[in-house]
């Protein structure tokens, strides 16, 4: 039989209406030219999700991934069995091998779900209506199976190691047991603690040496974990299977190996005596981040099914978005950021509705929405938007790495400030075209803004640690804002007026005030902030001025400005006689120089023959010079921390005198602004008309009552902190609000 002499299918009628089609996998066909590929065979029947008279019958669902490239299409054949006979159906390569191993492995005989085919894809429509209906649909199937692709050898190992080690009852019974009784049994376990005949003990010792880490890695890297579709598909259905070639794995049994590898690693790290390759430790250290995937799926399967709790699907969104420094979770499309997490909210909202090929709509609605109940939503837009056409002030959840907003510790945390006081009962409106129409105080107009950052060391053996050069430069730039804000007449904000104000000033400009927040100078168990300004201060200072010492006196040229001789009068009046002074200033640089990198490379050896110690960081400072017990404590490390989490935000200073953090981008002429509700100010850009209005945008210069009811129209830029005013201070004080819109 050949495929190539049938008639393509073609779906009989669009569903729009609650009913879905369901495949029964018959046995496959061989195709009768080269190179004879067995072709799948199935059978499409249709089923209503709310039948007045015959139950839909008990079904699975396949979770997979299409693995297409862009502008691929699909060229796969099957045949799909009609009442006209068959029809060739062309699907994408890997459902083709799913479909074969679904047959092969006889791992299911009930009618199965699957999109690829069971939605018309080129029917929008349609795709449209069963967007909406997938969290349903894998609510209610029997079981999901999960296909991870063909097998390879390290991959069969590890699946016959698993059902070995999970015919072992203890084994079986570690998924089960509280996380305080599995934490007290991977102590137990390796501390040797336990009596010699526990039987979980037995089994680690027996099957630990021969856990297939490779084959683990293998299943791990498997593309499935790493798409945002999957998470809702793995997580809704009751019952869940891996299939990986012609081997299957319940969900509950690869549990069972995560918590048994978890002690299994423990275990080889605490016990090995012998030396082990390069190659088997990095393995070793990539499963802790492999897994993380893997626990994401669990962990919302354990709020559905046993905690019974769901987020709205706002926070979903921000939970599987919102990635800081950690990989992106892959989504084809810009909108299925969104719709791929519809089946796991708690409610969609009245009026969301799925649009596939429109993410500016989808994004905005979500916005729309969301910004009702919280302003913060638009602390998540920022930078230059992937989307196209996406409003200023929506946030653009498709872009590479979003971060947690600056004003709160962590994602799931409430926010550390609360600038804009409470919310209020007059909702933000968007119009048709995107504009958010919202009132609010104009804090200030952006009169200069700072020319340094905090910058990250650019050398590769450092991890996340600061430029400190970069740091006694930011440090300096805040001191002259504070010095620049003091000046501007009739400002009226406390710190430039009182210099303990001042000093407390300087310290949040340094971390947007999040370690004070955090670690109050009232707590007597942590140093003081100053304290640590102080040091962080002075250590910066002598470590930039140490690097710029040694770099002068490692290179000839520096060594040659710095200490070149200047020409006397003989010299200026006769120039010949310059060349003498410069022939004994190069060579007496040339001799320093030689000899200074000469001493810097014997001195290491002339420590070790003399039997001098290495430094430690016990004996680094002798002297004192460096507190280093005060940059082991925990308020020290978060105060970096923070520091680091401002990392390429800069200074601004308001016509009002209000000194403040905010974006890499923003300019003279911005304005500074508090929506009501909201935890943080926010830098607004003015459109060249409202830029042209004149006064009215200051702190304390509302203007006329004519000229505020005009609205300020601009774009988004970022969320900012302004010191002395991120507690509501400036919302309690009475100051008249403007309509701003955003567009």
């Amino acid at each position: 039989m050949d495929v190539f002499g049938y008639k393509l299918y073609t779906y009989p009628r669009s569903l729009v209406l609650r009913r879905i089609r369901l495949i029964k996998i018959l046995p496959p066909t061989r195709s009768a030219w080269p190179p004879f590929r067995v072709i799948p065979r199935v059978q499409l029947v249709e089923y209503d999700l709310d039948p007045l008279t015959d139950p839909i019958p008990p079904f699975e669902a396949l979770s997979y991934t299409w693995e297409t490239r862009e502008g691929e299409e699909p060229s796969w054949p099957i045949l799909i069995e009609t009442g006209d006979g068959p029809r060739k159906f062309l699907v994408y390569k890997n459902l083709f091998l799913a479909l074969r191993a679904l047959w092969n492995s006889q791992v299911t005989t009930l009618p199965i779900f699957i999109d690829q085919i069971c939605i018309n894809q080129h029917d929008i429509p349609e795709r449209n209506f069963h967007v909406a209906l997938m969290g349903e649909i894998y609510t209610r199937c029997a079981r999901v199976t999960v296909w991870l692709g063909p097998a390879t050898t390290s991959s069969n190992v590890l699946f016959e190691f698993t059902d070995t080690i999970c015919s072992e009852p203890t084994v079986q019974a570690l998924p089960m047991a509280p996380p305080q009784e599995r934490a007290r049994i991977n102590n137990a376990i390796v501390n040797r603690t336990c009596d010699e005949d526990d039987e979980l003990l037995n089994v680690v010792d027996r099957f630990s040496p021969k856990f297939p880490t490779a084959g683990y890695a293998d299943i791990l890297k498997r593309s499935w974990f790493t798409r945002l579709w999957i998470i809702q598909e793995a997580s809704l259905a009751p019952e869940g299977v891996f299939l990986c070639g012609d081997r299957s794995l319940t969900f509950d049994n690869f549990r069972a190996l995560f918590f048994f590898h978890v002690i299994s690693s423990r275990v080889w790290n605490e016990t090995r005596d012998q030396a082990v390759s390069v190659a088997e430790l990095r393995l070793q250290d990539s499963i802790s981040q492999l897994t993380k995937p893997f626990l994401r799926i669990f962990g919302e399967r354990m709020a559905i099914h046993h905690l019974n709790r769901r987020l709205s699907l706002y926070e979903l969104v921000k939970k599987y978005n919102v990635n800081s420094d950690d990989d992106k979770i892959g989504a084809t499309k810009a909108e299925d950021r969104v719709f791929g997490l519809l089946g796991l909210a708690a409610t969609t909202g009245p009026t969301f509705q799925a649009d596939i090929g429109n993410p500016r709509g989808v994004y905005t609605k979500l916005a729309e929405e969301t910004i009702r109940k919280d302003p913060d939503i638009l602390c998540f837009s920022r930078g230059v938007k992937c989307v196209k056409g996406l409003p200023s002030w929506v946030p653009d959840w498709s872009m590479p790495q979003i971060d947690v907003p600056y004003g709160y510790a962590t994602l799931t945390s409430e926010p550390i400030y609360k600038a804009g006081g409470s919310l209020r009962d007059t909702y933000p409106k968007v119009s048709t075209d995107g504009v958010l129409c919202v009132s609010g105080v104009v804090v200030g107009k952006i009169l200069e803004f700072g020319k340094h950052e905090i910058k990250l060391e650019d050398e590769p053996w450092t991890v996340n640690s600061h430029d400190y050069s970069s740091l006694t430069e930011f440090f300096g730039e805040i001191d002259s804002f504070l010095e620049k804000g003091k000046k501007i007449p009739g400002t009226h904000n406390q710190y430039t007026r009182d210099e303990d104000a001042r000093l407390q000033a300087s310290l949040a400009l340094t971390d947007g005030g999040l370690t004070a927040r955090q670690y109050p100078d009232s707590d007597p168990e942590y140093p003081p902030l100053r304290k640590l300004y102080d040091e962080l201060r002075q250590f910066s200072d002598r470590l930039v001025r140490t690097q710029e010492t040694a770099a002068t006196y490692t290179s000839f040229y520096r060594a040659y400005n710095k200490h070149k001789l200047q020409p006397g009068r003989w010299v200026r009046a006769f120039p010949v006689l310059s060349i003498f002074p410069l022939i004994f200033s190069v060579i007496d640089v040339t001799v320093f120089v030689t000899m200074f990198r000469i001493y810097m490379y014997v001195q290491p050896w002339r420590r070790w023959l003399a039997g001098v110690p290495a430094s430690t960081p016990e004996t680094v400072d002798p002297h004192g010079i460096i507190d280093m017990q005060l940059h082991r404590t925990t308020k020290m490390y978060e105060y970096k921390v923070n520091m680091f989490r401002n990392y390429g935000r800069k200074l601004y200073l308001t016509d009002g005198g209000l000194v403040g953090l905010g974006p890499t981008d923003i300019e003279k002429g911005d304005v500074v602004v508090i929506i009501p509700g909201g935890s943080v100010p926010h830098i607004l850009r003015p459109s060249k008309s409202s830029a042209a209005q004149g006064p009215g945008v200051g702190l304390g210069m509302a203007g006329s009552a004519d000229h505020d009811k005009v609205a300020l129209d601009c774009t988004y830029v970022g969320e900012a902190y302004c010191h002395g005013v991120m507690d509501g201070e400036l919302m309690a004080s009475g100051v008249q609000e403007r309509a701003l819109r955003i567009s």
